[in-house]
């Protein structure tokens, strides 16, 4: 294990989410912000029909990969 792995936080199972049946597909998208409201948003008033799909009917999570989430040095820690 490298300095850097030791440095960051290990994720614990949780032990009531018993998993998923079935193939996991990760998608990053890089670059594809998902504001907090749809006001003004390009995102939200763009025809994506697959995508929107996707979003309602399967889990899913949205990331922070921004500022003081991935760079933590500027949040003082």
């Amino acid at each position: 294990m490298t300095a850097f792995a030791e440095s960051q936080p290990m994720l614990n199972k949780l032990s009531a989410f018993p998993g998923v049946q079935g193939p996991v597909v990760i998608i990053v998208m890089d670059g594809y912000g998902l504001p907090k409201t749809d006001v003004g948003s390009a995102i939200a008033a763009a025809r994506k029909p697959t995508l929107d799909r996707l979003f309602a009917n399967y889990p899913n999570i949205r990331l922070r990969a921004h500022g003081t989430a991935v760079y933590r040095r500027r949040a003082g820690l």
